[in-house]
């Protein structure tokens, strides 16, 4: 009988959690496929993107309740970067190989982007996260503060820290 009771809670669990990702869906999928969609300008691919954040919620996330619109967001934005770094990489590969010449400024440039991206890649998910809005998506200090719910003087501390980290992960790169 105790078995049959723990069954039927797990059911109940399952059943709220599910109405939980649900509503969370409900709540905040226009403003992750209109964040997406600004960004990529391509209908699809914010649909496939959005899609893929909330399932990233499903899979990652235990209680609904602990997602915040910020957090999908950010995830979205991770998503389209690893989407858009894929079609450029393709891209350049593409286009190496219609060339059909030694093209060393490309692939030293290909180089670079990898560089960077592993760099970036050592850092957490705040100083990786804020040099991506300021200096990729051109916000300002001050708006980054107001999308990051800190102060103005906490949002510059950590953009300075996120440059040295990056800067200090780039030359362990070098050597």
């Amino acid at each position: 009988m105790e078995a049959d009771s723990g069954a039927l809670v797990a059911g109940i669990d399952s059943v709220a959690r599910r109405a939980g990702f649900s509503l969370l869906y409900d709540e905040h999928a226009t403003e992750v496929y209109r964040f997406v969609h600004q960004r990529c300008r391509d209908q699809a691919l914010a649909e496939d993107v959005t899609q893929d954040t909330f399932l990233t919620a499903v899979r990652t996330v235990e209680d609904p309740a602990d997602v915040t619109a910020g957090w999908l967001i950010q995830v979205a934005r991770n998503r389209l970067l690893d989407v858009v770094r894929r079609q450029a990489r393709y891209a350049g590969k593409l286009r190496l190989v219609a060339s059909g010449v030694q093209a060393s400024d490309e692939a030293d440039a290909v180089t670079e982007e990898l560089r960077m991206d592993d760099a970036l890649g050592q850092l957490n998910v705040d100083q990786r996260l804020v040099l991506m809005l300021h200096y990729v998506d051109g916000l300002t200090i001050a708006a980054l503060a107001d999308e990051l719910g800190r102060s103005i003087r906490a949002v510059e501390q950590l953009v300075t820290r996120a440059r040295r980290n990056l800067r200090r992960e780039l030359e362990n790169t070098d050597a």
